[in-house]
């Protein structure tokens, strides 16, 4: 049990991230800035997932480790980009 949870660890640390990011969104709805900051924390998430998959080796991935590394780090960058910069960019970002 405790090699699976160590497995696994990575990913869980990246839900939990973006669970408190989304959490934070809940609380704001969509009015304030407040949304731009839980979506942001998501957006972390993101890049931490893509730091993890880039400097662990894959037997400590767990479920983070889906394609080659080069094509995870970069589908994981890109996403997390993309959603800072449409939160940010999106009517009341102050």
């Amino acid at each position: 049990m405790r090699s699976a949870l160590g497995r696994h660890a990575p990913l869980l640390a990246v839900v939990v991230v973006a669970a408190l990011g989304l959490g934070v969104v809940g609380v704001a709805g969509a009015g304030g800035p407040t949304y731009q900051v839980g979506l942001s924390i998501v957006g972390g998430a993101l890049l931490l997932a893509a730091v993890l998959r880039l400097v662990l080796p894959a037997r400590r991935l767990g479920l983070l480790a889906a394609r080659s590394r080069p094509f995870d780090v970069a589908l994981l960058l890109a996403a997390a980009v993309a959603l800072v910069t449409i939160t940010w960019s999106l009517p009341g970002s102050g």
